[in-house]
């Protein structure tokens, strides 16, 4: 934890403002939420006017914590040659902007540190040992991607937080041996927020849902406990978009709204190469290492130990069937949940960012590393693959932080 609060606080303080993906729009939303207005789909909106408001009511109120007047963000076009960004930072501003945005960029690292938290819990919920906990939360906490995320302004970051503490609540109740009605409501709770951060969370949300209703099929009220919150939370989401855009998704309104401003964005081929090669290529190598507006990236030979220990982790978890661990395959379906997010939006979008399946990444931590557990490896072993993280977040950050800014 300490590593990836350190490095993403370096990572918040160095890059200058507006370089990382969409924060100039996720901030717009903030401001113009601080000014009194609601933000909505229309011209002239942005990248992100489609996005739940729950992160930019948070950000909104924090920034009112701070009392920090609404300012909308005016970031100048740069040469790219020069700048090795997408802006300027020679402006007057600059200062200024860079200052206002580290505010805003703080509470990014607090919720990595949480994510990193919750995924040690859920280790520990699955019988991880004392190591086996530490080496499943320093898997998260050495993802050279979610280090980065985790410093700078944008909706994924909560998005991954709640997730992980949905995994928590989701392992401990399908574990416990009576009917906990607490856990059910906290687990409803959190996948409200879940949706009312990031719609792309929803098959997520969906696998959650039918878990509890098979763990708890004799206990209607424990099910109605679960889903009474989730319909409170997103509810009125859902509502206000019917209202506004005709479809409780607004996925309409958003497909004809980049399809006036960046067509190329929603022009997705639906072709058998789309979704069977270029998806899934893309999404295996932004898993674990993309920055700035997704411009600076590594070598595809470079992921390969990366996956290779991955894979080599989550497999102890299919041989070594004995002793059964209780909730392996309940977390191994929530990872399979949230990388189907990357394919649904692939549908939609010619996007195929794994920062969607974000939301996953206890998930697939505590799944890594409990499969070193449960193959009666040297506990060493378990801490290979955060290590190899480690040294390449320090790298990314050496060449695509200080090496270009």
């Amino acid at each position: 934890m300490l590593f990836a609060v350190c490095a993403s606080t370096v990572i918040a303080w160095k890059t200058p403002a507006w370089e990382s993906n969409d924060e100039p729009d996720h901030v717009r939303n903030i401001e113009t939420l601080v000014s009194g207005h609601w933000y909505r789909i229309e011209k002239n909106a942005g990248y992100s006017p489609h996005q739940p408001p729950l992160y930019y009511l948070a950000l909104a109120g924090w920034q009112r914590v701070l009392r920090m007047k609404a300012e909308l963000p005016r970031p100048q076009q740069g040469d790219a040659i020069v700048s090795n960004g997408q802006f300027g930072h020679a402006q007057p501003r600059e200062k200024h902007d860079h200052a206002r945005l580290m505010l805003l960029r703080l509470p990014s690292v607090l919720l990595g540190a949480l994510t990193i938290l919750f995924t040690a819990r859920s280790a520990r919920a699955l019988g991880a040992d004392p190591w086996i906990e530490t080496a499943a939360a320093a898997t998260v906490a050495a993802i050279p991607k979610f280090v980065f995320s985790s410093s700078f302004v944008n909706n994924d970051v909560l998005a991954t937080t709640l997730g992980a503490l949905a995994t928590l609540l989701a392992v401990r109740l399908w574990r416990n041996n009576t009917v906990s009605r607490r856990l059910a409501v906290g687990l409803g709770l959190t996948c409200g927020a879940l949706l009312v951060t990031k719609l792309s969370s929803i098959p997520f949300v969906v696998v959650i849902g039918l878990a509890v209703g098979w763990r708890l099929r004799r206990a209607w009220r424990g099910v109605l406990a679960f889903a009474a919150p989730v319909v409170i939370l997103s509810g009125p989401l859902f509502v206000s978009n019917q209202h506004r855009y005709g479809d409780p998704l607004a996925a309409k309104a958003s497909i004809d709204y980049f399809r006036s401003w960046i067509p190329a964005l929603v022009a997705v081929p639906r072709t058998f190469q789309w979704f069977a090669k270029t998806v899934p290529s893309g999404a295996a190598t932004s898993f674990w290492y993309t920055s700035g507006w997704n411009q600076f990236r590594w070598q595809a030979k470079t992921y390969v130990p990366l996956w290779g220990l991955s894979v080599a982790g989550m497999f102890g978890n299919v041989v070594r069937r004995r002793p059964r661990t209780r909730g392996i395959g309940l977390v191994a379906v929530l990872c399979l949940a949230a990388a189907a997010s990357i394919w649904v939006l692939a549908y939609s979008t010619t996007q195929w960012q794994a920062r969607v399946a974000f939301p996953g990444l206890a998930a697939f931590g505590a799944l890594v590393a409990l499969g070193w557990q449960r193959w009666r490896a040297p506990t060493w072993v378990a801490f290979v693959l955060p290590v190899l993280g480690m040294i390449g977040t320090v790298y990314a950050i050496k060449t695509d932080v200080f090496g270009r800014y």
